[in-house]
């Protein structure tokens, strides 16, 4: 079953648009257009230019930190995979088997055969 629509109207820059939306849709586009109109006032107030000057001042910058956000992201996203694929490469350098435990020539399993721990201990 589809969520229910909402027939709402957003206030931008004095001007009205109808827009049919869901409710969680229409939660973020009220509270996008009142982020919208405290920028265009901000950008009224400070250099007293007219909408349709503001408007794409206003979407250049809403665009611009978007791009900013997604490559903060990315390399964010890049640099756990670089962490995750050096420890990779580190555990497949740390030496496994009975060899590598100083087994001996034994199998380093236990009569449950289970591996078992072992440790050394190198003390002076």
């Amino acid at each position: 079953m589809s969520e229910p629509l909402n027939k709402i109207r957003i206030k931008i820059a004095e001007r009205d648009y109808p827009m049919t939306v869901t409710a969680e849709q229409e939660a973020r586009l009220r509270a996008a257009g009142r982020v919208l109109n405290e920028r265009i006032k901000q950008f009224r107030d400070a250099y007293g230019l007219p909408d349709q000057d503001v408007l794409p001042m206003i979407a250049l910058e809403a665009v611009a930190d978007q791009l900013l956000a997604e490559q903060q992201r990315d390399s964010s996203s890049g640099g756990f995979h670089q962490r995750l694929e050096h420890l990779h490469e580190l555990l497949l350098t740390v030496p496994t088997g009975p060899a590598a435990a100083g087994g001996g020539g034994t199998s380093g399993r236990s009569e449950t055969g289970n591996q078992r721990a072992t440790t050394s201990y190198t003390g002076t």
